[in-house]
């Protein structure tokens, strides 16, 4: 059972792994994307986006079009990271030098906002994919909000 479940968050990671560096290619100005893929090229264990393929399974829905709210709800928590490792000033983060130790805590707090944006932008496009009513896109919309004012 362990290993099934293994598995499966390794396959999870894999779909949404590959969306998020899609989504965070180089672009200009490079070194903001660079910067934030620094803590997700990092690592993690992936359990939340696991939970949102998983939950879509569950209810019988396509794997495919969840995928990008799944990387949406990683890339939020990769956000959040980055601005508590500057606010607690930590040094490491998934064993690595955190952010703004890296490239400073303007470049620090400008991929985080980058990464913030990049939650909508996500989002925007499992809409796009999967089509729900208006009603469930505000909702998501509207608790992507209340989680980044209440995260603090």
């Amino acid at each position: 059972m362990g290993q099934d479940i293994e598995e499966k968050l390794t396959e999870s990671s894999r779909l949404v792994d590959e969306y998020v560096k899609n989504l965070l290619k180089d672009r200009d100005p490079t070194v903001l994307y660079k910067a934030a893929r620094h803590l997700i090229e990092a690592g993690g264990k992936r359990l939340r986006p696991f939970l949102v393929l998983k939950a879509c399974s569950l209810v019988g829905g396509e794997l495919k079009d969840a995928v990008p709210l799944a990387a949406a709800i990683e890339i939020f928590h990769n956000f959040t990271l980055i601005h508590d490792d500057i606010m607690d000033n930590d040094l490491l983060r998934r064993n690595v030098s955190t952010v703004h130790k890296v490239w400073g805590i303007p470049i620090a707090i400008a991929s985080g906002d980058l990464l913030f944006a990049k939650v909508y932008e996500a989002t925007i496009d499992w809409a796009e994919r999967s089509r729900p009513p208006l009603e469930r896109v505000v909702a998501v919309v509207d608790r992507i909000n209340r989680s980044a004012i209440s995260i603090w």
